[in-house]
């Protein structure tokens, strides 16, 4: 999955939210491992 946010502080506002708090809970019945966010800076290329 790849999201692209404005700024950190809006990526920490999302993490930190309830609808993405409960959605890292249910993620727990369907994967195989842990939810593993990692967030990269980049730019686009084209």
């Amino acid at each position: 999955m790849v999201e692209v946010w404005k700024n950190e502080a809006a990526v920490q506002s999302h993490i930190a939210s309830a609808y993405f708090q409960a959605f890292v809970v249910k993620t727990k019945e369907f994967l195989a491992a842990p939810l593993d966010v990692v967030a990269y800076q980049g730019e686009q290329l084209s």
